[in-house]
């Protein structure tokens, strides 16, 4: 058996799947929770990049993820609304900005499409921006460590010791990981800037 399924108290099947979803991705992990339950593979509970999954027969599960802020708006309503539209509140987690990330979802025939739900728009603008504002400032100062190193690049050229392989070497690991830091935040923030546009005019 695969060393990932494991046997509950209730000897139903459950299954880990590790998968990595930004903020940005919330439409993104929604497909990928559907399809997993076209192939029996139905979600419940996350853990990190943890997501367990029950066993069973195949089934339409379409999934919704909602984002509440506290203050934003009353969070008990807010859940109600969904429940009221037919759509099961079947996991939370704590996300940005003292916020909370709700797993929705709602089943339909097999071959039906996912229901329309009513727009989240307000919140996700409002989580988007501050999003935005945070990833900026942090790839400011990304960039700004990374004209550090160009002075100490220079310093280390122009003044070397016996341990000049060895500053070089960590000197490339950290450069390495600063680049990679940008080219991922860059990403992300081109990704939600994107759909800053798409809220704005859809």
């Amino acid at each position: 058996m695969d060393e990932n399924i494991k046997k509950d108290e209730t000897l139903k099947e459950i299954e880990i799947k590790r998968k990595v979803f930004f903020v940005s991705d919330m439409e993104d992990e929604a497909k990928y929770l559907h399809i997993m339950s076209m192939s029996g593979y139905h979600f419940f509970e996350k853990k990190g990049i943890n997501y367990y999954f029950e066993l069973g027969e195949v089934k339409n599960y379409y999934y919704h993820l909602g984002y509440y802020e506290h203050g934003l708006r009353d969070e008990d309503r807010y859940v109600n609304n969904y429940r009221e539209a037919g759509w099961e509140d079947v996991f939370s987690e704590k996300s940005e900005f003292d916020g909370v990330l709700h797993y929705f979802r709602t089943e339909e025939p097999i071959g039906e499409q996912a229901p329309e739900i009513y727009s989240d728009r307000k919140s996700k603008k409002i989580l988007y921006s501050r999003l935005l504002e945070n990833w900026r400032n942090l790839i400011t100062i990304i960039v700004l460590f990374i004209v550090c190193m160009g002075g100490i690049l220079y310093f280390l050229l122009t003044h070397p010791t016996i341990y000049q392989v060895i500053y070089l070497s960590i000197y490339a690991v950290v450069l390495a990981l600063l680049l990679g830091s940008l080219g991922i935040y860059m990403m992300i923030y081109l990704k939600v800037k994107r759909k800053m546009v798409e809220l704005k005019y859809d």
